[in-house]
């Protein structure tokens, strides 16, 4: 149940001889109740009430927790003081009177400890991994170092962050960091003492950083920006961990939500958890064959725990959803502190490749902890450990089939997710290609992954995009890396399929472009036209017979290669089945051939000639190839229908 405060409840709550030590401490006389607090003067009651909230916030399980929590940090060198500390907390009636205590007698534990509760409650982390396991210094020059690298950069980016100030905290086995920048100076309208007026003053904004030792992760919290969250990252890596450089992760993906697509996929948690049950209640599914495209699926969970799935089946009739990918998950989690108290709603949203809402208290933990095992934070890095080498070339297939224009493109970001074989082979078979930058990108600015053209590509400084969604970000910088990509197209496809069946490549498309001819391959004494299905499963097609593609490819010795024995007892089977083929059906297929052949030849003719002289009509075009030896004797009217397909 939410905790609301009020001045009345406040002073009820707090017990006489502490509240009489509490006002002696601040020059207010041996008595200050609610009346006579309600005397004092304005300012003064204002400041007092800053503290009143602060101390109603500690006045919990989790603000005890966290009391404790620092405590450990400050005095683990001198175990006394700590028992002592311990012992005269338990012997405290409430948690009001702890945390008051505390206030009084501790300053220096209050004040980590009322970062550490503020740490617990701030959502959308930005996690990094692959930090190594070094101990996080927190020495008063590496804070210093830490404090001037942030002052500097925002000085330098923003025009703000004169002034700066870290502080350390630990909770559990986490170092916590909160570094206090100066934010841009405010005037404000307030009541002082009756009259309505302007203020002017210095405000502070926050960075959070969460060092895990025993993961080597790092989780960034800032609420500005998200350009300069690498920065951030590096900052921290060579003041707190004493490195040269931000190292860079084998795998971007901190999560993998894919899994969650599954109907038979299962939280894992255990019952001393408190968890009593998950739902996923969103999906955000991205399309891998065009960039850009989305599709935000939501059921509701209070229905049955499966209803997603349910309707993820009934667009998969639809869609070719094995192009997607899970890119963002919201689901709903039912927790409770024990058995007696009924289970709250805690929604949860994770967003690839690396963000999400959860905090850092004690149930956040654990609902962390089930992420975790459930495998939606896989643990092991370099590469998609969920995808073979022969299912990447199966799904690059896919792609190429679902893409109108038959070619893909590949990133650099997808291409560290995939087997490094598998990738090394794709590019010594020519299966991958290097292609252009790219002139487009999911911009890097925030968790939206729209998908936004790049500017300044010639210019010296590094590109950008520009964002119009939202009003604290406008130019996002853009690494050149990130433009890299590499390209993959049918009749790369086909030809190394050619090549590795040892056929003459054809390369002609057939049945409206639903299939591409690979070449002629002899089935007994007979030849058949091998064709690559490019609609649906990727497949082998020879007449009206298919073969999958993934009963006859294969990877070994550093490479992918086909099951030539498989493939032609497959074609002598399907030729034997269909029966012995006419000798007008044998002249058909060949002028058909023939004809295929001879319009590949004025396409070709029609294009060099446009790059030629372009601008011209169609019918110029038609009678320059029809005067030409290409033109085969046909009139410039036969031309013209075919030259354009």
């Amino acid at each position: 149940m939410a905790r609301h405060y009020s001045a009345r409840s406040f002073f009820r709550q707090i017990p006489n001889d502490l509240l009489v030590r509490y006002s002696e401490s601040r020059g207010l006389g041996s008595v200050l109740d609610f009346a006579a607090w309600l005397e004092l003067t304005e300012e003064r009651r204002k400041t007092l009430e800053r503290e009143f909230r602060e101390i109603f916030e500690m006045s919990c399980e989790k603000g005890n927790c966290a009391i404790l929590d620092e405590a450990n940090r400050l005095w683990r060198d001198d175990p006394d003081r700590l028992s002592t500390f311990i012992e005269t907390l338990s012997l405290q009636p409430s948690h009001c009177h702890r945390a008051l205590v505390t206030r009084l007698n501790h300053g220096e534990c209050w004040r980590g400890a009322t970062r550490v509760r503020h740490a617990e409650q701030l959502p959308h982390w930005v996690k990094r991994k692959s930090l190594g396991h070094r101990p996080a210094a927190m020495d008063a020059a590496s804070l210093n170092h830490l404090a001037e690298l942030i002052r500097t950069y925002f000085q330098r980016s923003e025009a703000r962050g004169n002034h700066c100030l870290v502080e350390p905290s630990r909770r559990g086995g986490l170092d916590c960091f909160h570094a206090f920048p100066e934010d841009y100076s405010r005037q404000e309208i307030e009541w002082v003492n009756g009259r309505l007026g302007l203020r002017q003053h210095h405000p502070a904004f926050e960075v959070v950083f969460v060092y895990s030792q025993r993961e080597g992760s790092l989780d960034l919290n800032f609420p500005g920006p998200y350009r300069a969250r690498e920065p951030l990252q590096e900052m921290f890596a060579a003041a707190i961990l004493k490195l040269d450089r931000l190292p860079d992760p084998a795998n971007g993906r901190v999560y993998d939500l894919d899994p969650l697509r599954r109907r038979d996929f299962k939280f894992v948690f255990g019952r001393d958890s408190g968890i009593r049950a998950v739902a996923v209640r969103k999906l955000r599914l991205s399309s891998r064959a065009r960039r850009g495209d989305r599709i935000t699926l939501e059921a509701d969970d209070s229905i049955h725990p499966d209803a997603i799935h349910d309707a993820l089946e009934k667009l998969d009739e639809c869609l070719p959803l094995r192009l997607f990918d899970v890119t963002q998950a919201e689901f709903v989690a039912w927790v409770s502190a024990n058995e007696e108290k009924p289970a709250g709603r805690v929604p949860i949203c994770l967003t690839s490749p690396d963000s999400c809402s959860l905090g850092y208290g004690e149930r956040d933990l654990k609902l962390r902890a089930m992420l975790k095992d459930s495998g939606l934070e896989p643990t092991r890095t370099g590469g998609n450990v969920t995808m073979s080498p022969e299912e990447v070339l199966l799904d690059l297939g896919a792609r190429v089939g679902a893409s109108p224009s038959r070619e893909v493109r590949i990133d650099a970001g997808e291409l560290a997710r995939w087997p490094r074989e598998a990738v090394r082979a794709l590019k010594e078979q020519k299966l991958l290609r290097k292609a252009q930058r790219a002139r487009s990108t999911v911009c890097p600015g925030c968790g939206m992954q729209c998908a936004m053209p790049v500017e300044g590509e010639t210019g010296p400084s590094p590109p950008w995009v520009v964002c119009d969604k939202r009003g604290d970000v406008n130019r996002v910088p853009v690494g050149v890396d990130r433009l890299a990509q590499w390209r993959t197209s049918a009749d790369i496809l086909g030809r190394v399929i050619a090549d590795g069946l040892s056929l003459h490549w054809s390369g002609l498309e057939a049945e409206g472009g639903r299939l591409l001819e690979i070449g002629m391959a002899s089935a007994g004494k007979r030849h058949r036209m091998l064709n690559l299905r490019l609609e649906g499963e990727s497949a082998l097609a020879a007449g009206s017979s298919a073969l999958p593609l993934s009963e006859v490819l294969r990877f070994g010795e550093g490479g992918y290669w086909m099951d030539n024995t498989r493939i032609r007892r497959w074609l002598e089977t399907s030729a034997a089945q269909e029966g012995p083929i006419k000798a007008s059906q044998v002249m058909r297929e060949a002028r058909k051939l023939d004809t295929r052949k001879r319009h590949k030849i004025l396409q070709k003719a029609y294009l060099a000639l446009k790059r030629e002289k372009p601008g011209m009509s169609d019918v110029w075009y038609s009678q320059q190839i029809a005067r030409s030896d290409l033109g085969g004797g046909l009139r410039p009217g036969t031309i013209r229908k075919n030259m354009k397909k």
